[in-house]
């Protein structure tokens, strides 16, 4: 991929601009996606751009696929929580909103074992959970 090793060979905000460009007008596959986002991560990483740059590239990072990302099914997803909060495990990082509509779409709010006995009472409840009362 050309434009990856124009990118590379920008320094700093620039770097962080093209990369960000690429994703955009990409038709890069497998090695070159790889190595693209392998460069993004490091840019991220190295704190250089502006707060904009930095979103930008965030949000396509993001659209390839962030590979410091775990899913649910990898063990380093989860972190093992102990007293004084409750026995059982939570996620490391926030809930995406992928991985909350793949939660919904697979039965989550229908899934008893998910849900402690107070939340379970709650939804049992609770015409609609995200109907906001006013």
């Amino acid at each position: 991929m050309d434009g990856l090793d124009r990118a590379l060979a920008q320094e700093g905000a620039e770097r962080v601009v093209a990369l960000t460009a690429l994703v955009a007008d990409s038709e890069a596959t497998g090695e070159d996606v790889g190595r693209l986002k392998a460069a993004m991560v490091a840019a991220v990483e190295e704190g250089t751009g502006t707060g904009r740059d930095r979103f930008a590239l965030g949000c396509a990072l993001a659209r390839l696929g962030d590979p410091r990302i775990e899913r649910p099914q990898s063990e380093a997803y989860w972190v093992a929580m102990s007293p004084p909060y409750q026995d059982g495990w939570i996620a490391r990082h926030l809930v995406t909103n992928d991985e909350y509509q793949a939660w919904v779409s697979g039965g989550g709010y229908q899934d008893r074992p998910a849900w402690s006995d107070e939340g379970w009472a709650w939804l049992d409840a609770t015409p609609d959970p995200w109907y906001e009362r006013r």
